[in-house]
């Protein structure tokens, strides 16, 4: 992936990572998981295109279990949504189609599985228009499609149709903007907010982790978090970040009100950071390293003086 698609790419993993490790915080939001879900099943599908994208003419592998969770979690989330257009209609053939419980999905032949999830891709393909109304968007038509190819592309199926370089970049670039598009900013940006006032705290985290890191291969960033040992914010606390040879003071960092370190771009380099903050042992990082283009955070936990 070329500068600006790794950066978004690295903005939605750390937003991931964030929200797969905080789970508390949304648990009173039932649609969160869901699409929390959808962002990492995207995820799978652009390491996998980005392994094509990097192939050399030995062939690509692609990891099968993955793909298979990927696909599978898909496929379940459209037939529940076919089951609930086709039962008002009491369509059973249709219901027929898709009608497959996680448990027998987890339990397939690996290589019955992608005929399972392809007639569920189907049966949604040919309603797709009816299925708006149950949550199901062409963009998850066109995921579970993807999905399942590089399933049977990871499988060395006979019957997969191979994946040009130039169609895995182009699919890379619309599952990025799928995800940062409609999943962040529609979705789960406005779901966070609804935190606002209660837990300020995971919200302030939240959006720092979807700031997008575009430091090119000039600069590199610092931030992070003070805390005191029971885990409550400590503002004022400061990052120094002196020269190793001269100890010339180069950047300051002030925590704010949540114990966020403001934000730094650092010059890469080699640097003594000291943590200070009042009625607290100070803690120093003798020399602290910063790559170019790359991103340092730093957890610090205060003891009392």
């Amino acid at each position: 992936m070329k500068t600006v698609l790794n950066n978004l790419f690295s903005m939605i993993r750390t937003v991931a990572d964030f929200c797969t490790a905080n789970t508390a915080s949304t648990s009173g939001i039932t649609a969160f998981a869901g699409v929390l879900t959808t962002v990492k099943n995207k995820m799978i599908l652009i390491d996998s295109l980005d392994a094509i994208v990097k192939s050399t003419t030995t062939g690509v592998t692609l990891d099968t279990n993955q793909l298979r969770a990927a696909m599978t979690s898909m496929a379940l989330r459209a037939s529940n949504a076919v089951i609930a257009f086709a039962s008002p209609a009491h369509n059973n053939t249709l219901i027929a189609q898709v009608n497959y419980s996680p448990t027998e999905l987890k339990h397939m032949a690996k290589d019955e599985v992608d005929d399972v999830c392809d007639a569920i891709h189907t049966a949604m393909h040919t309603n797709i228009l009816s299925l708006a109304a149950y949550g199901i968007t062409p963009a998850d038509d066109t995921d579970l499609a993807t999905a399942i190819s590089l399933y049977r592309l990871s499988m060395s199926d006979p019957r997969q149709v191979i994946i040009s370089k130039k169609d895995a970049g182009v699919q890379i670039k619309t599952l990025i903007k799928e995800t940062t598009s409609e999943l962040f900013k529609q979705q789960m940006d406005r779901m966070v907010n609804t935190l606002i006032g209660s837990d300020d705290n995971f919200v302030s985290q939240y959006y720092s982790a979807r700031e997008v890191l575009n430091l090119g291969h000039t600069f590199t960033k610092f931030r992070g978090t003070a805390k005191d040992v029971d885990g409550n914010a400590l503002q004022g606390a400061t990052a120094k970040l002196t020269s190793l040879t001269d100890a010339t003071l180069i950047y300051t960092s002030v925590s704010n009100n949540l114990g966020f370190f403001t934000n730094v771009v650092v010059k890469p380099g080699d640097y003594i950071v000291q943590y200070d903050c009042p009625g607290k042992v100070s803690q120093v990082v003798n020399p602290l390293h910063f790559s170019p283009g790359s991103e340092t955070i730093h957890h610090i936990v205060f003891v009392a003086a």
